[in-house]
């Protein structure tokens, strides 16, 4: 990208967000406390609490392909043709960089810039084409107004607080391009189950949720907070991506969701639900084995929104 690229940053603030409270409830000072003494697993600046390790590298791998299977590829048709030659792309939130890293590959003409506020994105071994910063979006995106030509965002959903989303999406209508695109995608953390004691145990996450600041249902909002920052919805895609049936698609998401839960969550699960280390295993293995049989899914949503060519002047 070389002196092109220099033109595209601009200063932005770099004072990280408080950290945000779970509430005065005995049970969320519980949760809190356990946060607070893992802080390795969450960046001060954000409210994601899952690791940043080689095994969650590798979870993040793995539902990548997971969602480029169930919404059969990276881009939504409406938007395919952002993909020309001389395109810049960003990926807010790119983790490891996976969806950048086959995009990348796949369209060498293309630029792609990857953007995460942890650097576990790769810093050498990389297409030519890819290119990978740190930086909070919170904080307001590193580059000039109109810059990129679709600009993708991905399964965000524990990284900010629900009152947070509005601020993204202005961010990153900020640096569309007029007529470029942006493409969202959210699975949600919530489970539909025809079993009562699986929609149990949702209900209870979802109240964990609710009170750390998350929005539980952001897939459904995408095309609402898309509308509110100034783009024009042009294609929403849903999908229900089933747990534990239904084929491969099912097993892996339910490997993603036996990785979430017995990894560093469970002892999140462990404080809020006052359960010891055996009662918490044999609570979670019952969840698990219960979502084939009830048909327990959750919901994909994806939505490419567009900015207009020409903005409304001011009078």
């Amino acid at each position: 990208m070389g002196q092109e690229q220099s033109k595209l940053w601009r200063k932005s603030p770099t004072t990280p967000s408080d950290e945000k409270s779970f509430g005065s409830s005995q049970q969320s000072q519980q949760t809190a406390s356990w946060i607070r003494k893992h802080e390795k697993v969450k960046s001060a600046s954000s409210s994601y609490f899952l690791p940043h390790d080689d095994r969650e590298v590798d979870r993040l791998h793995q539902l990548n392909f997971v969602m480029k299977e169930v919404f059969q590829g990276n881009i939504l048709s409406s938007a395919e043709h952002c993909l020309q030659e001389g395109a810049l792309i960003l990926d807010v939130g790119c983790g490891p960089g996976t969806w950048v890293l086959d995009v990348a590959t796949e369209y060498p003409e293309i630029e792609f810039v990857g953007l995460d506020v942890n650097s576990i994105f790769p810093e050498t071994i990389k297409p030519p084409n890819a290119t990978f910063i740190r930086a909070n979006i919170l904080s307001g995106l590193p580059f000039e107004d109109d810059t990129f030509d679709l600009v993708h965002m991905k399964q965000m959903n524990l990284a900010y607080q629900k009152e947070e989303w509005p601020k993204v999406l202005d961010e990153i209508f900020r640096v569309t391009k007029p007529g470029g695109f942006a493409q969202l995608t959210e699975i949600g953390s919530i489970l539909t189950s025809t079993d009562p004691v699986v929609q149990k145990f949702s209900e209870r996450i979802e109240m964990l949720l609710s009170a750390s600041g998350n929005d539980t249902h952001p897939g459904i909002r995408l095309v609402e907070l898309e509308e509110n920052a100034g783009f024009k919805v042009i294609q929403h895609d849903m999908r229900r991506i089933p747990m534990g049936w239904d084929g491969a698609i099912g097993d892996l998401m339910v490997d993603d969701l036996r990785q979430v839960l017995f990894g560093p969550t469970k002892q999140f699960l462990m404080a809020a639900f006052g359960m010891e280390v055996h009662e918490c295993d044999t609570y979670l293995e019952d969840i698990i084995g219960r979502l084939g049989g009830s048909k327990t899914y959750k919901e994909g949503h994806k939505v490419a929104g567009q900015k207009p060519e020409q903005m409304e002047q001011d009078v």
